[in-house]
């Protein structure tokens, strides 16, 4: 003779059998997989960031002329300066 927490069970199971949600799980879950590990490979592939050049912005900009700083950051310099 079955439990009754066994046959509650089977039940349960026989259910979960016939659940399109589940069943739309068994798709969705697998190709998130495969995309999530060829994600990780594009970043693999990925150069690392380039080098930058430090302090770039307190010793080099400085010595933009006002026409570069307007052409580079189309702006006026008095727009960003601080007293």
């Amino acid at each position: 003779m079955v439990s009754p927490i066994a046959q509650a069970a089977l039940i349960f199971a026989e259910q979960l059998a016939d659940d399109p949600v589940l069943d739309a799980a068994e798709i969705i879950v697998p190709r998130y997989e495969q995309d999530r590990r060829q994600e990780e490979e594009r970043e693999e592939e990925r150069p690392p960031n380039p080098v930058r050049v430090r302090e770039y912005v307190e010793k080099i900009v400085p010595l933009y002329s006002q026409e570069d700083f307007k052409k580079y950051f189309r702006m006026q310099r008095e727009t960003v300066e601080v007293s």
